[in-house]
């Protein structure tokens, strides 16, 4: 089977500034594969904006809940160390008291 693109709506940077607190939401595309020899019959997800990100589990929501973790510390070194993200990685900015939405994988 085919591997399946979507978008996660994680993780959240919250950085403190000498204003308060700004919020940033980062949106990533994601690819997950179904399991197979090469991923030693787990589950493989990736964010191809985020070389090198990619985490693996025994069911797609695991997978998943694991590479929101690995994305934010991806983006947490890039912003710690000055790097610019790459352009595949959108920043949407988290507007407290505003109606948003919110992804459930179940």
């Amino acid at each position: 089977m085919a591997p399946s693109n979507t978008e996660a709506a994680g993780p959240f940077a919250f950085i403190g500034t000498p204003g308060g607190l700004v919020v940033n939401r980062y949106k990533l595309s994601f690819v997950i594969h179904e399991p197979g020899e090469d991923t030693e019959d787990k589950y493989m997800a990736e964010i191809p904006a985020l070389p090198g990100c990619r985490a693996w589990g025994d069911t797609p929501a695991e997978t998943l809940n694991i590479l929101e973790g690995v994305a934010e510390a991806f983006i947490q070194s890039y912003l710690e160390h000055g790097d610019p993200l790459p352009a595949g990685v959108v920043t949407a900015p988290l507007i407290i008291g505003q109606v948003d939405e919110v992804q459930v994988i179940a």
